[in-house]
Parts: C-alpha cells; sequence; structure tokens
C-alpha cells in the first residue's frame, strides 16, 4: 500500500469515525453563532489560506521542504496587510511589532544566520 493510498484510508476511516460521534445540532454549534458582519473575514482568510497551501505544494518543485514552511510563517503579515486594505482592520502597536519580529526571524533563518 503506497502512502498517498495509506493517507487516503486514513482520510476515511477519520471521516466514519467523525460523522458517528459527531455533536447532531454541528450546523448551529459552527455556523448559527456567527455574526453577518464576521462572514467577509472569515471567507477572506479561508481563502488566503487555501491559496498559502496550494503556494507550497506548487513550490515542492522548487525549493526544499524546509524553506517553503519557514517562508510559510509570513503567512501572518501577508494577513494582516491585506485585511488592513481591503477591510481597514485596526493594527496596534504590538501586532505591528510581532510581525516585524517574525519577518525579521524569518530572514535570519533563509539567510543561514
Amino acid at each position: 500500500m503506497s502512502i498517498m493510498q495509506m493517507t487516503f484510508a486514513r482520510g476515511v476511516a477519520a471521516s466514519l469515525v467523525m460523522l458517528i460521534w459527531i455533536n447532531k445540532d454541528i450546523m448551529n454549534v459552527m455556523f448559527g453563532q456567527v455574526q453577518a458582519s464576521c462572514w467577509p473575514s472569515l471567507i477572506f482568510r479561508c481563502f488566503q489560506g487555501a491559496l498559502s497551501l496550494f503556494n507550497g505544494f506548487l513550490l515542492l518543485k522548487y525549493f526544499y521542504v524546509s524553506t517553503i514552511t519557514i517562508v510559510c510563517a509570513l503567512t501572518p503579515i501577508f494577513t494582516v496587510i491585506l485585511a488592513y486594505f481591503i477591510f481597514g482592520s485596526q493594527v496596534s502597536a504590538a501586532d505591528i511589532r510581532a510581525l516585524i519580529a517574525i519577518l525579521f526571524a524569518v530572514g535570519l533563518i533563509l539567510t543561514g544566520a
């Protein structure tokens, strides 16, 4: 059995267990309590996460896995920048300092320092 077949079988088994043991009122728990004003941000974040995952798989042809993992750590920076310009989200000074620290750490790792 190949690795892909094992991964698929694990996903099927996990899905079956989830369907058997899942809360019957899951739609209300997961989606019913989300305010309508939060939907655009959630959809944007899901799209951005899927795009980041797709880019990671695409870049496996050109870079090492360790490099891709480090660059994927930049996802919060892109999310904050796009959310600021698209949604007008407020960014605190502490958030900016944390994002600069992430950018600095990724730069150090990529340059081999």
